[in-house]
Formats: C-alpha cells, sequence, structure tokens
C-alpha cells in the first residue's frame, strides 16, 4: 500500500515545465534568524502560511520528511489541529497532513493520507506517549513512511510510536500532479475558520527536507545532532532541500546538473517613461540589477498606485526566483588496472569536480558495470590528488561483501567512483582484472584428496630452499623432494608401505655440517617413531620413539635451534587425542625439555614452530591446537626448562574450534620472523601474520578458492632469494596434494 506520492521544488520550475512556484500572499517570506540558518517565519502579518508548488517525482512506495520547528504563540488552548507541513492535489483536496493535534483523548503528532475518493488514514503518537511542546523550544520533526509498514514519527532523533487514529485501512493515492504545499496553519476542515482567522498559530521553520526514501533510525539521529550548527546536505536520498538563507531550494533531477535557486526581489517604479530600478535580493546582501542575470523567471505580480505628489504615474514589484547553475560530479578514466603479484595496482585521472568529496574503489565478479555503494571494494580516499593505488589485493573484496576476496585464477570488474559533497557517485570506465594462480606445483597425483603436510629450508648448502612434503592419513607414507620451483628430486617411504597413516615431515641440519636432513614422524595409527634421512632420501640412523614410545594418535615433528648451539633440535609434539607436551630431543633422541603448552587435560593435539621471533639467532617454540580454539603459545627454552613469553593469542575468532597451523617466516627481511598462522578444519584456507604480541600485521590472505573448507598447513623459505621468505602451503584435509607459494 502506498501512502502518498508526491514532490515539490521551491521558486523553481520544474523539470517537467510546470508553471513557476509562487508563495499565497502578496507579502515576501519573512527571514529570521533560525535554528542553523536563516529560518521562514509564518503565522507573521496576518499570513498563517505559505504554500510552494507541488510536481511529480516523489517515490510513490515511501519517503520522509523533515523539518526543525519552533512554535511561538501555536493555538493550545482548544482542541483541534494545527498542521506543520501538508499538501493538497490541483483540485485543492487534501493528500497529506502532518500536523499536532489536541483532540479528546491527548496531545498528539499526527499523520493522515488521503484516497481518491477522499476517505483517509489517520495514525497518532500513542497516548501513552503524548506529544507536548513549549513555544520558544526548537523541535527536530520526522515522519517516514512506506508501503510495507506503518509511518514513524521522530522527535528530536528519537522514535515516537505510531497508532491507527481513525479512517479506512486502505486506499489508492490520491495523484498529487501540479498540487501544493503548504508550511504552517492553513483554513481547511480540521481547522474551523474562527481558528484560522483569530488563532493562526506562529512558528519558525528551519531546514525543510523531503527524501524519496524512508531515512534510517540512524540517519535521523545524525540528521538531528548537526543541529549543533552544520546545516543539512544534499545525499542520495534527497528530493528536496531548503535552507531559508537566500537559497529555498537545490532541485535534483537525472541531469548533469544541480540547480540552486536564489530567492530575489526585482523592483521597478516609473515615472511617465522614466525607470527607477531599486532591485535587490532579499536579503539585501549583494546588488542584483535588472538583466545582470539572464536566466531569471518572476511572479507574484501587484500594482500599486503613484504617491499624489506625481512623482511616480506607475509602479509594481515582482518577486524573482534566479536559478544558480552548478556542477555536479563528473567521473574519472580509469587509466589502468591490474594485479602484479600479491598486489592490486590502478591508475586514473585526476578529478577536476570543484565537488569531489572521495575516489571510491568497486569491483564485481559479475556484474560488469560495477557501481558504488553495491559493488565496493573496501579501499576509497579523500585526497582528490591520489591518482593511483597498490594495495595488497587480499586487502580488497568483490560486491560488497567483506567476506568476498579476490580469487586466483578469476576475471573481475573494476571502476573508480567519484563521490561529490552531496553524496552523488559518477563512475569510470570499466577495465577487466584477472587475478593470476600463485606458483604452484602438486606433490603428488593431482586427482588424490585427503590432506599433506610441508617443510621448506635449505639441503645442501648452497642458500636455496628445498621443499619436503609428506602424505596425510589415509596415504601411504611417501616422502617427495623437491627444488624451490617444484622440480622433483626424489621420493622415498619413510614407514612400512602398508600403513595408511601418511607423514609428518621437517628438514633441520642436526649436527651443524651445513646439510640438512629430513625427520619424519608417523601419522594416526602409527606409533611415535621418529625417523632422520639425509637429502637423498636415505635412511641415516634408526631414529627413535618420542613421549611414551606407545602412542599411536599419530605424532608432529619440527626442527629449530631452541638453544643457539649452531645444531638444529627435534621437536614433538602429539596429535589429537594425547597430551599437551612439548618435549625437544637432539638427533639422537635424548630429552632436551619437555612442558605442558595447554592445560593437563588438553586432548585436542598440538602443532609447533621454531620461530626466531627476536632475531638472537636463538628459536622460540610457538605452538597451536591441532582442534580446538586457535589459541597461539610462545615458549623460550632456557636451562632445560620452558617459560612463556606472554599470555599468547587467538588468532581467530575465539568461539572457532578447527584448531589451526602455525610457521615462522620473516615476510618482510628484517631479521625478524613473524608468526603466520594458518585455519585448521572446517574453513575456508585464511592465513593471518602476527608479531609476538599477537598484532595484526598483515591483511589476510586466502590461500585456495573460497568453497575450499579443508584448512591448510603451512611452511616458509625464501624461494626466490629476494631475502624475504615466502609462504607454502598445502591443504590440510579434503584438497587436492596443491602447493602454493604466496609473497606476503
Amino acid at each position: 500500500m502506498s501512502v502518498f506520492a508526491f514532490a515539490f521544488f521551491i521558486n523553481s520550475q520544474s523539470v517537467q515545465g510546470t508553471s513557476t512556484p509562487q508563495f499565497i500572499s502578496n507579502t515576501e517570506p519573512a527571514y529570521v534568524g533560525g535554528k542553523l540558518s536563516q529560518a521562514l517565519a509564518v503565522g507573521q502579518d496576518d499570513v498563517p502560511y505559505y504554500n510552494f508548488n507541488g510536481h511529480d517525482g516523489l517515490n510513490p512506495g515511501e519517503g520522509t520528511i523533515e523539518v526543525w520547528v519552533q512554535p511561538d504563540d501555536w493555538l493550545s488552548d482548544t482542541n483541534g489541529y494545527w498542521e506543520i507541513v501538508s499538501g493538497v492535489n490541483q483540485d485543492g483536496q487534501d493528500v497529506f497532513e502532518f500536523r499536532r493535534g489536541k483532540d479528546a483523548f491527548h496531545d498528539a503528532l499526527q499523520f493522515i493520507a488521503y484516497n481518491e475518493s477522499g476517505m483517509y488514514q489517520a495514525w497518532r503518537t500513542s497516548e501513552l506517549e503524548p506529544f507536548t511542546w513549549s513555544d520558544g523550544t526548537w523541535y527536530h520533526l520526522v515522519v517516514t513512511w512506506s508501503e510495507v509498514a506503518s509511518p514513524v514519527v521522530y522527535v528530536n532523533g528519537e522514535a515516537f510510536p505510531l497508532e491507527p487514529a481513525y479512517g479506512e485501512s486502505t486506499w489508492t493515492i490520491r495523484d498529487f500532479s501540479s498540487g501544493k504545499i503548504f508550511l504552517g496553519q492553513r483554513g481547511n476542515g480540521s481547522v474551523r475558520l474562527y481558528h484560522y482567522y483569530n488563532h493562526a498559530g506562529r512558528a519558525t521553520f528551519d531546514e525543510l527536507r523531503f527524501s524519496n526514501e524512508v531515512r534510517s533510525e540512524a540517519e535521523i539521529l545524525a540528521s538531528y545532532n548537526s543541529g549543533v550548527g552544520a546545516v543539512l546536505d544534499v545525499d542520495e536520498k534527497t528530493l528536496w532541500l531548503a535552507h531559508f538563507d537566500n537559497s529555498l531550494g537545490i532541485e535534483i533531477s537525472d541531469s548533469e546538473q544541480i540547480t540552486k535557486t536564489l530567492w530575489l526581489k526585482r523592483e521597478v517604479r516609473k515615472c511617465g517613461t522614466k525607470e527607477f530600478d531599486t532591485s535587490h535580493p532579499a536579503n539585501g546582501d549583494q546588488d542584483f540589477k535588472v538583466g545582470t542575470y539572464s536566466n531569471y523567471t518572476c511572479g507574484n505580480r501587484y500594482q500599486s498606485h503613484c504617491i499624489n505628489d506625481g512623482t511616480f504615474d506607475s509602479y509594481y514589484s515582482e518577486t524573482c526566483y534566479y536559478k544558480e547553475t552548478g556542477e555536479r560530479v563528473t567521473s574519472t578514466t580509469l587509466e589502468e588496472a591490474q594485479i602484479d603479484g600479491a598486489f592490486f595496482e590502478a591508475k586514473w585521472e585526476e578529478s577536476s569536480n570543484t565537488k569531489f568529496a572521495a575516489y571510491i574503489l568497486a569491483i564485481s565478479k559479475d556484474d560488469d558495470t560495477p557501481s558504488i555503494p553495491e559493488n565496493e571494494a573496501g579501499w576509497s580516499t579523500t585526497d582528490r590528488a591520489t591518482r593511483e593505488i597498490k594495495i595488497n589485493h587480499s586487502r580488497l573484496y568483490y560486491d560488497g561483501k567483506s567476506s568476498r576476496h579476490l580469487a586466483p585464477g578469476h576475471i573481475y570488474h573494476v571502476a573508480i567512483g567519484v563521490k561529490d559533497v552531496y553524496g552523488h557517485v559518477k563512475m569510470s570506465n570499466v577495465v577487466e582484472v584477472k587475478v593470476p594462480n600463485f606458483p604452484q606445483f602438486n606433490a603428488y597425483d593431482s586427482k588424490l584428496r585427503g590432506g599433506y603436510h610441508i617443510f621448506a629450508k635449505d639441503m645442501n648448502g648452497d642458500d636455496k630452499p628445498e621443499i619436503v612434503t609428506g602424505t596425510g592419513e589415509g596415504f601411504g607414507p611417501q616422502i617427495s623432494i623437491f627444488d624451490r620451483d617444484g622440480s622433483v628430486l626424489g621420493r622415498c617411504l619413510a614407514y612400512a608401505a602398508h600403513l595408511r597413516s601418511g607423514v609428518r615431515v621437517a628438514i633441520g641440519d642436526l649436527d651443524g655440517d651445513g646439510s640438512s636432513e629430513i625427520i619424519t614422524g608417523a601419522g594416526p595409527s602409527g606409533g611415535p617413531h621418529v625417523q632422520i634421512f639425509n637429502k637423498n632420501c636415505q635412511r641415516i640412523s634408526p631414529g627413535f620413539f618420542a613421549l611414551d614410545g606407545k602412542f599411536k594418535g599419530g605424532i608432529y615433528v619440527t626442527t629449530g635451534d631452541i638453544n643457539g648451539d649452531g645444531d638444529d633440535e627435534i621437536i614433538v609434539t602429539a596429535g589429537r587425542g594425547g597430551g599437551p607436551h612439548v618435549v625437544v630431543y637432539n638427533k639422537v633422541g635424548d630429552m632436551i625439555a619437555n612442558f605442558f603448552a595447554y592445560g593437563s587435560s588438553f586432548r585436542n593435539g598440538i602443532k609447533a614452530a621454531a620461530v626466531d621471533i627476536n632475531g638472537d639467532g636463538q628459536d622460540e617454540i610457538v605452538t597451536s591446537p591441532e582442534y580446538g580454539f586457535p589459541h597461539i603459545q610462545i615458549f623460550q627454552i632456557s636451562n632445560g626448562g620452558a617459560h612463556r613469553l606472554n599470555p599468547g593469542f587467538f588468532a581467530f575468532a575465539s568461539t572457532y574450534g578447527g584448531g589451526a597451523s602455525v610457521t615462522g617466516a620473516d615476510v618482510d627481511g628484517d631479521g625478524i620472523d613473524e608468526i603466520v598462522v594458518g585455519v585448521g578444519h572446517d574453513a575456508t584456507s585464511l592465513i593471518r601474520v602476527f608479531n609476538q604480541d599477537g598484532s595484526y600485521l598483515r591483511s589476510q590472505y586466502y590461500a585456495y578458492a573460497e568453497g575450499f573448507t579443508g584448512g591448510v598447513n603451512l611452511a616458509a623459505g625464501d624461494l626466490d632469494l629476494d631475502g624475504k621468505d615466502e609462504v607454502l602451503t598445502i591443504p590440510a584435509s579434503g584438497g587436492g596434494p596443491n602447493v602454493r607459494r604466496l609473497d606476503l
């Protein structure tokens, strides 16, 4: 159901070409000091109201009226109704009334709409919250309506509930074309002639705005709070706005221009054939000469006789409306847009718009004409001189959803929006951008689906890291060795071929000879047997049994120099079902340290990484739960004991129970490792980078497509030899054996 449909412009010719709007009285508007600027006074000099021509255009289904009102000697001692803003059609029939009423029940703000047959529906503020006002006090009054909900009234930013008062419940709306809008009390059926002529209410109006959409409670509260001194501004919902300070209206249309209407007065006195031009603006602060402006129109002409001494033989005065045209927002040209590695880059022309407010980036996946706000991408700037952007593309999103990140291999439509101070946005041309696939390779047959493990480190002393992968649960315990480009260097089985426990892997220089070894641990169903292989995948020791030597829930292995002696130690943790132990061994299985990373009842499994978080050459141990809440802990080993460095931090939401994986990586080349954390299970392949106190250093990254929810396992190494570590990812479960390299 539509409540009513109308639109109007004060003091301007409509875009449809209706006649020039005019005040009903021969008295020009009386301007006084207002709430935010100049204000329009009604009820002065026997002029109880002013009216303006209406016109088609308002959204028939919804809208908002807001106005500042200061009542002054408003009739309040008799039952009746006193209009604030109202409207009639071209035949003078009522269309709507927004009014204050005092009837047999209670004081109320009321809203009434009429149909073609003259029937009406009325709403009023609840008897439980009667509305009263005090003379001389400013009130910010708002009414919103829509075809799907009852009207709502707001007073000084606070919503007042409305209840049906009387009248019909449904109707078709009376046409408002060529109608009139009234400010102040008019003599209709609701206000009897006695009241009208003898008790006309006086009031002052400021900042009157009509909108073609329902304004939200937050927007209305913000508008009320602007009463500290800032006048209202035009935004996308504004159909018409009056400041009453020599700029009564701003006409909003689909054209490229904004028309600002000035209230001017033209006065010409004649004596014989001689004219005396005394024209001036109504507010008198600048000269106005006939002919100075060519695009004015005049109305309200009236005549007066010459004064008796014959100085003038005729006199007339015209009230004129001068249209001052200003530039609406203009678009820019997007010169280029691309993704280079991990970065999105774009360049565009500087906006020349005099009302510039902001550049806003828009990205869409399916819409080839992205717009604002539907396709906002998470970046904007108010600096007009900015002509380019370079930002890690993981910080951007598409189609206005912060959860939709740019995925490798997909094509997106990119544009730059230019926003002006009125809230209007013009979009640039569109450029297609393809997100390249990350450098990647398959560690095993691409048809396999499951989980895998990964580690990277220089194995032969040439300062070029190799990559070692291991299979997950359900696969045979195969180790694969690759160079930094993904070429296979060797493969072997770490345990018996019939086992389906998979194999967890690490690389470390256990004897300080400059050549690293491969360390393995069996997955679930395998015993805690730690094996050691050389770079050629040959077993070089019988290994040892870690933990209690009996646990069959699988173990995780990693390596690092945790005591600063130049040799890497082997760090072992239990998988799901095992205790919270973190045990450190040397190459022959002698225990160096043993501590609990979590509470003694913890049985969710632990993954660990050796991370030099302070650049002192001695690694700290960072732990994450295999399952459960993603609580990251950091420990330092000294004198055979473990010291927790801080309370740790949650890498993801504390309610997420899928665990996490962790690695250390010097992603910025400063010699200090950052902590890189990936989601564990049942979540998208999200990766985040932190420093030692849990500060979130980098925007989040997604290693695989949005639909993949198997989590990731991580490794790191300087694969391109640029002095900064890249992060390697491989699915933790339910994925293909796809190794990807991320340059963070």
